[in-house]
């Protein structure tokens, strides 16, 4: 190769060289590059997810329903923490399962940590390298079949859980995370930066549970074995307290999916036979229309004969001659039976859809399944006959005899409510309240409070009153027409009353529908509540 030809690849070879550099220099001129070389120096930025929790539930009061604070949470940034030894030794007191020399450890390391407190931290010294959380417990146990359970996925299935998903576990789930740098060992450079994202706010679902008396209730489990209560506020229709039994547990869930016991199942919204709760209704129903039915008088002689059957009261030797107050305390078949034939089925219907019973009654989340209406097409006597003493193919709820106590003695058909409104940023926003209808004067209401006081004084529901306070109310047995292995027929034993009776406040139903083989008594269980309320000033 001559002269000339060399100097020519030379130069090219130069330029060559001089283009790979100058793209080079380019490249680690770039951001990202530039991000590469912090990372080779040794600076990084490192995260921890301290503490998370969905959407509070409040009861009436501003106790939370939804979780139980099961303690505190620190998060320690070492790079902030003066005198590791004298730092480890406060802070050790202060946790709940690690030793002086953990603690230390973690600060000589010196890569940010968290720890649960079993005491609060007040050394100033270290109190700028720590941060303290609440450490939020979902609680699944109060009221369960109101508040409703999730699936293991954390998605939820039911109850108000359910209603409110979008806005307690997508709106108002909220988490504690620590941003900070670090060297190459993970050991904080400087001060964290921590993204709370409304982990502090206070916004949530307000319900119109009170927690003291839906615990109470909750606690009837001993007593119930299958049935539900529903504890309610008279004059407003708020449902201070309902609880279903059996209950569960939210581990067992899958396991419960299969049970005969129907453990998920709310009973508080599902339809039964009322049985004698229903001459609640018929009694008010029949004063409302004529107020002299009040001093009727028939001669209860045990049975009475209905088309082609016979109908029999449960005292099968007779009351003898007794006027509408004694029937109703006595709750005398067959002089109900008298009293529906004399009004006449259209006025016992006439009544229940005034009161709204020929639709599902609804309570905010709580919603009834479909109930049985009676069949105005249907006048003979036999059928008339079961509908004045609540048998037959009628069925109604709690939901349903709460709107039937409540009006009985004030005159006014509640508008059943479960949810008061939502805190949302801060702020309450209530739910729209509508207006109660009166449909029963004050003479027919006064009757009826007579007539239920006299039912727990001297009458069947004497289990029901309470040394406490003067309390009313009507019992009930209804036959279901089914029976178990050993031929005993499934009843359901109901008391429905209001507390107290001068002035009523509160209206109690509690439903027992699986009574065989038990001396379970929901009187009992009512006089147990009327207690509660009295000795905590309710």
């Amino acid at each position: 190769m001559n002269y000339s030809k060399r100097v020519c690849v030379l130069y090219f070879s130069i330029l060559l060289c001089a283009s790979i550099l100058l793209a080079r220099l380019y490249n680690l001129s770039r951001p990202e590059i530039n991000k590469s070389i912090s990372v080779l120096e040794g600076q990084y930025t490192g995260k921890i997810d301290v503490c998370e929790r969905s959407g509070f539930v409040y009861d009436r009061n501003g106790f939370l329903l939804s979780h139980d604070v099961i303690g505190k949470i620190a998060l320690v940034n070492p790079a902030e923490c003066e005198n590791a030894p004298e730092s480890a030794e406060i802070l050790s007191k202060c946790a709940t399962s690690l030793t002086c020399s953990d603690v230390y450890e973690k600060l000589i390391d010196g890569v940010p940590f968290t720890m649960t407190l079993s005491k609060e931290i007040t050394a100033d010294n270290i109190s700028q390298g720590v941060k303290v959380f609440d450490l939020y417990e979902e609680n699944m146990s109060v009221a369960c079949h109101f508040m409703g359970y999730s699936n293991r996925d954390g998605k939820a299935m039911s109850g108000l859980r359910l209603e409110y998903e979008d806005f307690l576990q997508g709106e108002l789930y909220s988490k504690v995370l620590a941003r900070f740098d670090t060297n190459a060992k993970k050991k904080s450079l400087s001060e964290f930066e921590l993204d709370e994202q409304n982990y502090m706010s206070t916004d949530g679902v307000v319900t119109t549970i009170d927690k003291q008396i839906q615990i109470l209730c909750d606690t009837m489990a001993n007593e119930i074995r299958s049935g539900a209560i529903v504890v309610s506020d008279i004059k407003s229709g708020e449902i201070l307290a309902t609880s279903s039994f059996p209950g569960y547990e939210v581990e067992n869930i899958v396991n419960l999916l299969d049970s005969d016991k129907g453990e998920l199942v709310n009973r508080a919204a599902m339809s039964f036979t009322p049985g004698s709760v229903f001459k609640i209704l018929v009694a008010a129903s029949a004063l409302e229309i004529d107020a002299e039915l009040y001093n009727l008088k028939y001669t209860c002689e045990g049975d009475i004969k209905a088309g082609d059957g016979v109908f029999h009261c449960h005292n099968r030797a007779g009351h003898g001659e007794i006027d509408m107050a004694e029937a109703f305390s006595e709750s005398c078949n067959t002089y109900f039976i008298n009293l529906g034939r004399h009004i006449g089925l259209d006025t016992i219907v006439e009544t229940m859809k005034k009161l709204g019973l020929d639709m599902a009654t609804e309570a905010g989340v709580l919603r009834e399944q479909a109930n049985f209406f009676p069949d105005t097409e249907n006048h003979t006597e036999g059928y008339i006959s079961n509908i004045s003493f609540g048998q037959g193919d009628l069925c109604l709820s709690l939901l349903d005899m709460t709107k039937i106590v409540i009006s009985a003695v004030n005159g006014y058909v509640p508008t059943l409510s479960t949810v008061k409104g939502i805190v949302e940023k801060g702020i309450f926003n209530a739910m729209e309240s509508k207006k109660n209808r009166r449909i029963f004067n004050d003479d027919t209401c006064e009757k009826m409070r007579f007539m239920m006081e006299k039912c727990v004084k001297e009458g069947t529901g004497q289990k029901a009153a309470s040394e406490k306070v003067k309390c009313g109310g009507k019992t009930a047995t209804a036959q279901t027409g089914r029976f178990d292995t050993q031929g005993v027929e499934y009843v359901h034993k109901w008391f429905c009353g209001v507390y107290p009776i001068e002035n009523p406040r509160i209206c109690i139903c509690v439903l027992c529908d699986d009574v065989s083989g038990t001396n379970v008594s929901p009187s009992v269980i009512f006089s147990e509540i009327c207690s509660f309320l009295w000795e905590n000033g309710y």
